[in-house]
């Protein structure tokens, strides 16, 4: 056995485990779902279906109220995260408009007066590492916004409060 995985197998996935292409509700094994959606990106196939799930998770960031941000919210982000292909494929992330969509939902979400858990805009990050070759092109506010996002989660990650909770934790593992 080579450690690779078949194409079949890969569709089987795919096609497979329904919760994991809930959009609406969480799964009953959210991370379960989130580990085999992982493998399906990752693994250079692309089923038809996943990139409509991918598609899917994006439009639905629009309906996410601000209030709802750090618990629906972060988990389209986490979906997302997990469904972006190997950025050295050629496979496409999402479309450019859908991608213009997002970021203006993603900007509503920071604007609004809701606080806004760190793991949220550490995932918009994640996520930004895959829309910026699609939105490359596009001038926009949503450039202004994701340096913005970024330079928060540096500040963030350089403020001494960060550092003695990572401290602590670290500890704690000991």
């Amino acid at each position: 056995m080579d450690g690779s995985v078949s194409e079949n197998r890969i569709q089987g996935w795919a096609t497979s485990p329904p919760p994991m292409y809930n959009t609406h509700r969480p799964s009953v094994a959210p991370f379960a779902s989130m580990a085999v959606a992982l493998s399906i990106a990752r693994s250079g196939s692309e089923p038809l279906r996943l990139g409509r799930y991918r598609n899917e998770l994006a439009a639905n960031a629009m309906g996410v109220r601000p209030t709802k941000i750090n618990t629906e919210g972060l988990w389209v982000l986490r979906r997302l995260v997990v469904t972006a292909p190997d950025p050295d494929s050629d496979v496409v992330f999402i479309s450019q408009t859908r991608a213009v969509n997002f970021m203006k939902a993603c900007q509503q979400w920071v604007t609004s007066d809701e606080d806004i858990e760190e793991e949220v805009e550490s995932q918009m990050t994640v996520l930004f590492f895959h829309l910026a070759p699609i939105l490359q092109h596009v001038p926009g506010s949503h450039w202004d916004f994701i340096f913005d996002v970024i330079e928060n989660n540096l500040e963030v990650r350089n403020s001494p409060s960060f550092r003695d909770k990572a401290h602590s934790r670290s500890g704690e593992r000991d």
